[in-house]
């Protein structure tokens, strides 16, 4: 299973001082070695020991309704989007299949009420949310300790 979860999204906002509530997972599999239901102990573990502050708030199954309208994968920062038209227009047949798809899947699957709360509080006290970093994206451990920036003749 791979995850853009730790590598891309909390990285690139806590070196902003961004509050990371939590995730929520998709495409999980139902059955086999990645499925939603191995997946969700070992992730529930993963961010009680790496990320204790933030919340795993679902675990969205793959669904094929959904399967033939995604694009390819690639982490947020990376993707360029295309140009949006001036006016979105009407929602066609698939727009409307998709929205219900996905409704249907937060109303199964994720913790809403619980996303809800803990973005109050966060609005509240930010500070309380913002995980230290030990290393700023894009930085070695060695490097981040140094402490100092060179300048370009050094």
């Amino acid at each position: 299973m791979r995850s853009t979860h730790s590598t891309c999204a909390p990285p690139f906002f806590e070196a902003q001082n961004i509050p990371v509530l939590g995730a929520i997972f998709n495409k999980l599999q139902p059955t086999g070695f990645y499925s939603r239901d191995k997946c969700d102990e070992y992730i529930r573990k993963y961010m009680a020991a790496r990320r204790p502050r933030q919340r795993v708030y679902g675990l969205l199954p793959a669904a094929e309704a959904l399967a033939k309208l995604a694009g390819e994968e690639t982490c947020g920062f990376a993707y360029k989007h295309p140009p949006q038209p001036e006016e979105a227009g009407a929602l066609s047949a698939d727009d409307e299949a998709a929205i219900s798809a996905v409704s249907a899947l937060f109303r199964q699957y994720v913790d809403t009420p619980a996303m809800v709360k803990d973005l109050g509080e966060a609005s509240a006290d930010p500070s309380a949310w913002v995980r230290e970093l030990r290393v700023f994206p894009g930085t070695s451990p060695a490097t981040a300790a140094i402490g100092s920036k060179r300048g370009r003749d050094e």
